[in-house]
């Protein structure tokens, strides 16, 4: 610090090309959460270092178009700044409450008669899991019964039916991260109906993530390397240029919008079938971007090429460009890695 009074600053973004047009200044990725950073760091780090009559942090905020830096609720996201500075105020003085030690399992439900053969894995893998599921509104009262009988402890969330069990996914994730969860399991009531081994796939897919073994050895691997970011299930990582060309525009607009780097699709992998377990804080270039549900189409029955197959495209890339890795169940497991063939989709050529 100088020895003349400086009193520190921050904003919770800043975009002056309104006014300045052709010579204004963006900060780009600018988010509530990385906001919530800033200014807690500076309220514990810097503000401390004034004298105590002079321990004023300033917040440079403007509720008017020209600067692009507002503090006030808004259409887009609400109550997300105010929000965030609350939760700067509450680290500094201290007050924030302890990362939740369970897992949370958090299923979208687009096919009831499905969700029992999700619970019952669940329920068998011996751990102790919060459970959040999503469906839509058309699919509600059945969900909530099958519920009752099976998961009576069950949180149920309503969304519209768009983004399929993406959309839904980001919404409940960016809340739980706000919430002080740690890890998670992404799961849906996969069927893939236009495939004749859909329920195959699912099997797959539950045994390999939430077989008893396997489970007891993810949930430990979170526990003693916090650079584990996600974990799929052994033969879902697949290289990106395999099941590129429908994507790739989206995905190379993706990486733009979270600020990662460009993929590259003949070195990068993905995640296949988007059932994987996660670490919120691996999560965060994807959910501090705040992708807007226009962004998703409609449904119509696609198999390839929409917003939500771009995002799981994505989603081990963005781990990645905050210092996370990716590894598969059976790496932590002490099990082989399989080298069979992927048969659940057909490769670009």
């Amino acid at each position: 610090m100088p020895a003349y009074p400086l009193f520190p600053a921050v904003n919770p973004g800043w975009d002056n090309e309104p006014r300045r047009s052709g010579r204004g200044r963006v900060y780009a990725h600018a988010s509530p959460r990385g906001y919530r950073d800033w200014l807690a760091d500076t309220l514990i780090q810097r503000a401390p270092k004034l004298p105590q009559s002079q321990r004023l942090v300033f917040i440079n905020a403007w509720n008017e178009w020209a600067e692009g830096a507002v503090l006030e609720p808004d259409a887009r996201l609400g109550h997300a700044w105010l929000d965030a500075t609350r939760r700067a105020l509450q680290q500094a003085a201290g007050a924030t409450p302890p990362a939740d030690p369970h897992p949370y399992a958090v299923i979208h439900a687009w096919y009831p008669e499905v969700l029992d053969e999700l619970v019952r894995a669940l329920r068998n893998s011996g751990l102790d899991w919060r459970l959040i599921v999503t469906t839509a509104p058309e699919r509600e009262t059945e969900v909530r019964a099958r519920l009752a009988q099976q998961a009576p402890d069950a949180e149920l969330e309503v969304f519209p039916n768009h983004g399929r069990d993406v959309l839904p996914f980001l919404h409940v994730a960016n809340r739980l991260l706000d919430e002080g969860a740690r890890v998670m399991l992404k799961l849906h009531t996969k069927r893939s109906t236009h495939r004749r081994d859909g329920d195959t796939w699912r099997g797959e897919l539950l045994s390999r993530l939430l077989s008893p073994a396997r489970a007891a050895a993810i949930a430990q691997g979170f526990d003693k390397d916090p650079t584990l970011g996600l974990v799929a299930a052994e033969g879902h990582v697949q290289p990106l240029h395999y099941y590129w060309g429908a994507n790739r525009d989206t995905v190379q607009l993706l990486s733009v919008l979270l600020g990662i780097p460009e993929p590259d699709p003949e070195r990068d992998t993905f995640i296949a079938g988007t059932m994987f377990w996660a670490r919120l804080d691996a999560l965060r270039p994807l959910l501090d971007a705040h992708l807007d549900p226009w962004r998703f189409e409609s449904e119509a029955g696609q198999v390839d090429g929409t917003f939500a197959h771009a995002v799981e495209r994505i989603i081990a890339l963005a781990a990645r460009s905050t210092g996370f890795h990716t590894a598969t169940a059976v790496a932590l497991s002490g099990e082989p890695e399989p080298d069979d063939a992927y048969p659940y989709a057909r490769r670009d050529h």
